[in-house]
């Protein structure tokens, strides 16, 4: 993307401001911050929870200004949910690099229909996350 590395750090790391850059997460709080590590409230609701809200707590650690890895504590329908953004610098910007691990917790008929929804949020996500740098 044509921004520079400290745009994209700073849009990553103001969780406050998720809700309206991600569509399906819905609220966000900041329950502690200590150094580098943030703990915080996410509410996300959309096709992938079946339109139920999901409340998880995670543990964002700050590496500024080039990772942010994030890990689950606790969560409504989730087992398990890890992940990391790296900001790569590249010519003429960066290379935002997204990885996530994430195991809901849901009966085996329904995780197919699960995956398929979560695939197309996260694309959608992505999408309204590169519109956001490249207006802001």
């Amino acid at each position: 993307m044509p921004v520079s590395a400290q745009k994209a750090w700073t849009l990553l790391t103001s969780y406050s401001q998720l809700p309206s850059v991600v569509p399906d997460i819905k609220r966000v709080r900041v329950l502690s911050r200590q150094g580098n590590r943030v703990e915080v409230e996410q509410v996300y609701q959309a096709p992938y929870t079946f339109g139920l809200p999901i409340q998880a707590r995670l543990l964002f650690e700050e590496q500024a200004p080039r990772s942010l890895s994030y890990s689950l504590l606790q969560a409504d329908q989730i087992r398990r949910l890890q992940g990391s953004w790296t900001v790569v610098p590249a010519q003429g910007g960066v290379v935002l690099q997204h990885r996530i691990e994430l195991e809901p917790n849901l009966p085996a008929a329904l995780l197919p229909s699960y995956y398929a929804l979560n695939e197309t949020s996260l694309r959608q996500a992505l999408e309204s996350l590169r519109r956001a740098l490249l207006r802001g």
